[in-house]
Order: C-alpha cells, then sequence, then structure tokens
C-alpha cells in the first residue's frame, strides 16, 4: 500500500460538515456498533453540549483535505483524593483502512494526548478493544486496570431458545423451569419482602441522593450530578431509557436502575446501564429491584425484551448470582471491555481496581 502523505490537527468543533462524512464512511469501513445511529445530532449532543464544555478532536488529513482519520476527548468531572478534577475520556477513535499498516493510530494518539497534557488534565481513561488495546499500553503509557466482568439476566427464557432454534414448544416448559427457579431464589435470598418499586421520567433529588451516596464507596470515577445525568440518560437523541427506583416501607428510595433497550446478536435487551444504592442495606433493595424486573418484565416490558446485560467494576456483582444472574464467559462476549487509564500523578493507588466505579455509562459506544 503507497503510503499517504497525512498531516494532523485539531478540528474546529463548527467545522462539523467536513467531519461527519467522513466518520460514517470510517464506521462502515470498521463495522462499528453505532454507525447507522451516528449522525450530526448525535454528535452535537455527544461533544457540544456536553456538561463541562470541553471537547477536543483530532484529525488526519491527506493532501486533499479529506480526514481519513480522527480522535475525540471529552472533558467529565471525577473525583481524585476527595476533590472534583477533570477526566478525559477517549472516545471514537477511528483511522482509515487506506492509513493501515503505517503507524497512524500511534501518531494521532501522541498528538490528541499532548492537548490532554497541555490541559493539565491529570487522569484519561479508554475502553479500547482488542484490535487497538495493544497500541494504548505500549505507545500511550496507559496501564491496564481490570476486564470487567459481563453478566446476563434471562427474562423471557422461551423467546431467548426459540431465537436460535424451534424445539415444538419445548421451550415453553424450559422457560417455565427457569422462571420457578429464579422466583425460588429470590425467595430464598433474604431479599427485602416491603418495598415500592417506581418508573421515573427524571432526574429526580432523591436519584441524585442516593448516587452521591453510593459514590462513597469509591476512590475513583465519575462525579454523577443532575447535570451529568441529564445529558446522559434524558437528553441523549435515538435512546430509549427506562429509569427505576426501589423504595423501603417507610418510602426511603434505596436504589436506582437506568436500563437501555438494545439488541444483542438479534435478540431484544435491556442494557443495565448505570445503578446506584445507599450503603446502609441499599444492596439488597437493588438485587429485589433487578429480581422484580425479571419476575414482571411482561408487566414492566410487554415481554419483548429477552434478557438483561450489563458488565460492570462493582463489588455488588459478587451477589448477581442470588436473582438469576449468569456469568458470560469473555469468549463469547460481544464486547470485552477492558479498563485502561493513564496518568499523570505518581500514585499507585489509582491502578487498583475496586477503588474505581465503572458502569456501562462510563462506555461512549452505548
Amino acid at each position: 500500500m503507497t503510503k499517504k502523505e497525512v498531516q494532523i490537527s485539531t478540528l474546529d468543533l463548527q467545522d462539523s460538515a467536513s467531519l461527519m462524512p467522513a466518520i460514517k464512511d470510517i464506521m462502515m469501513e470498521n463495522s462499528s456498533h453505532n454507525h447507522e445511529a451516528f449522525d450530526y445530532k448525535f454528535w452535537n449532543w455527544k461533544y457540544r453540549t456536553l456538561p463541562e464544555q470541553r471537547s477536543h478532536v483530532s484529525v488526519g488529513k491527506d493532501e486533499n483535505n479529506n480526514i481519513l482519520s480522527y480522535y475525540h476527548s471529552v472533558c467529565f468531572l471525577g473525583k481524585y483524593n476527595g476533590q472534583k478534577v477533570p477526566y478525559a475520556s477517549i472516545q471514537d477513535v477511528a483511522v482509515s483502512n487506506q492509513l493501515r499498516g503505517q503507524g497512524f493510530f500511534a501518531k494521532i494518539s501522541a498528538f490528541a494526548n499532548k492537548h490532554i497534557d497541555d490541559e493539565q488534565i491529570k487522569i484519561s481513561y479508554i475502553f479500547p478493544n482488542h484490535r487497538s488495546i495493544h497500541t494504548y499500553l505500549k505507545y500511550d503509557k496507559y496501564t491496564f486496570v481490570n476486564d470487567l466482568k459481563a453478566y446476563i439476566l434471562p427474562l423471557n427464557i422461551s423467546q431467548l431458545i426459540r431465537s436460535k432454534v424451534k424445539l415444538g414448544g419445548i421451550e415453553n416448559i424450559f422457560g417455565k423451569l427457569f422462571d420457578w427457579f429464579c422466583n425460588a431464589l429470590s425467595i430464598f435470598s433474604f431479599l427485602p419482602r416491603k418495598y415500592k418499586i417506581e418508573r421515573q421520567e427524571s432526574i429526580t433529588e432523591n436519584i441524585l441522593d442516593v448516587f452521591e451516596k453510593y459514590s462513597h464507596s469509591f476512590e475513583y470515577g465519575l462525579i454523577k450530578n443532575k447535570t451529568y445525568l441529564d445529558w446522559r440518560f434524558i437528553q441523549k437523541p435515538y435512546q430509549k431509557n427506562h429509569i427505576f427506583t426501589i423504595s423501603d416501607d417507610k418510602g426511603n428510595t434505596k436504589a436506582v436502575a437506568i436500563l437501555k433497550e438494545d439488541e444483542i446478536k438479534g435478540i431484544p435487551c435491556l442494557l443495565l446501564m448505570d445503578f446506584a444504592y445507599t450503603l446502609d442495606g441499599g444492596d439488597a433493595f437493588f438485587l429485589k429491584l433487578l429480581s422484580s424486573l425479571r419476575n414482571n418484565h411482561q408487566k414492566y416490558f410487554g415481554g419483548r425484551i429477552g434478557l438483561i446485560f450489563t458488565s460492570l467494576n462493582a463489588q455488588i456483582e459478587n451477589k448477581f448470582f442470588k436473582i438469576g444472574f449468569l456469568r458470560m464467559p469473555q469468549k463469547i462476549n460481544p464486547r470485552p471491555l477492558n479498563l485502561l487509564i493513564r496518568c499523570n500523578v505518581d500514585d499507585s493507588e489509582l491502578y487498583k481496581k475496586e477503588k474505581w466505579n465503572v458502569t456501562l455509562c462510563d462506555w461512549d459506544v452505548f
């Protein structure tokens, strides 16, 4: 392949007209998960309506001014040593096939990282795929922190079986047996008996209070205030979210779950995008909430959803088996998530996985 002369520069965010066709073309080249939904409205939400109003786009252009590579970084508020500090989140990075094998990924990454350093941003994080992880580790001084485990909670086992094989109705028997098993788990798992589940249409003060309390379990992670949660889950285009809360018998909100409708391998599913619970027994209420959504999926979702999928870094995952969650082997995980961080501070604590609050919410593809 002939080596192309490509210049790297910073793109003015007002100049999206030249960027959007390039993003679509390169996404299609790379079979991106969300290329069909990526348009100006989505890009504008993602990079020009940010809570902190800070984003940076590096591009590589050939001699004809065609964009053949792009590298987006955005800034969110996060926690560090009890202080609010800017985090850089690396998103939407791609190189055209015309530049493959020329070391261009490393070049544009170095250019973007210099901008992040010049902005005095201490912490950057990313979830690279298997094709690019080695570049970030080898050239960009990122460090591996954790591979997020993936879990599924079947809601409609009959539907899941029918989507793969026809059994002439036997799948309904399997479905009823699994339902019985999950119901038995919830009964004998000592979960709360008195509770109230409510669907929410907005981010309420009670939800914010639960997220704030839950954040005390971790040293690092995004600050999920109203501005951020509204932007992420209320204002995002082309996304159908479900927000549920569960309260105790005194009316105190104990846990929150935010789920997004999607599909995995053709199966309609819910992604558990984010969650929080209070630290005074709220974890049991959170499990009860998920268990109740499973047991009453016909009521809440009309029976059209096959499963709940999530990937996370949290202690609660050790209790998922109590309500029927199954660990998904990484070999069949449609998109394994590896948390990598890059720091401009000498602090070994940052590399301890148990100190990070990470959910699907952090991954920009969803």
